[in-house]
């Protein structure tokens, strides 16, 4: 985000939902990062902007962010369905060359938005990563290497080559 908006930025979270464990701790963590490293960037909102996991309502809610919020330099999509909406929603209004947009998608979900200049940056979202990550974790719950409290688990930190990955033709 700071690449997009500068150290001073002004931003705003879209999630699926607020009862999301996993999306609630990734914003945790990445406002605590933002104030220890980039204190004068500014969260306009410090309660998220809700999708529902609906990619048309994750389109209006970010049309409503524009209007509500004219300075908004910035929005981090929390999720596969709010990303694209979300980039929709920049396109439509013609104002991907104000507001800086990344979060998390799929690689087909964002093509276009991508080749269209509307994102210049997001994570992919890999499931097969996800059930790598997902095991190795349980595994080191079971073995007492990992409780609810811990941060990061030694050994591999990534997934070591398991053959053939199915792909998904792009569309």
């Amino acid at each position: 985000m700071v690449k997009g908006i500068g150290p001073e930025g002004k931003y705003i979270y879209l999630t699926g939902s607020l009862t999301a464990v996993n999306q609630n701790l990734w914003m945790d963590r990445m406002e605590k990062y933002r104030a220890e490293k980039y204190s004068n960037m500014v969260n306009l909102s410090p309660v998220p902007k809700v999708s529902e996991e609906d990619q048309a309502l994750a389109t209006q809610v970010t049309i409503d962010m524009l209007k509500a919020y004219p300075d908004l330099q910035g929005i981090y999509a929390m999720t596969s369905v709010a990303l694209p909406g979300a980039a929709e929603a920049l396109k439509k209004e013609n104002a991907y060359g104000r507001v800086f947009l990344t979060g998390l998608s799929t690689p087909n979900s964002m093509r276009e938005f991508v080749k269209q200049g509307v994102v210049k940056e997001f994570v992919l979202w890999s499931p097969v990563d996800l059930g790598y990550l997902t095991i190795y974790a349980a595994r080191a719950v079971l073995a007492g290497e990992a409780n609810d409290t811990t941060e990061s688990i030694s050994g591999r930190t990534s997934r070591e080559d398991p053959g053939p990955r199915p792909r998904t033709p792009a569309r």
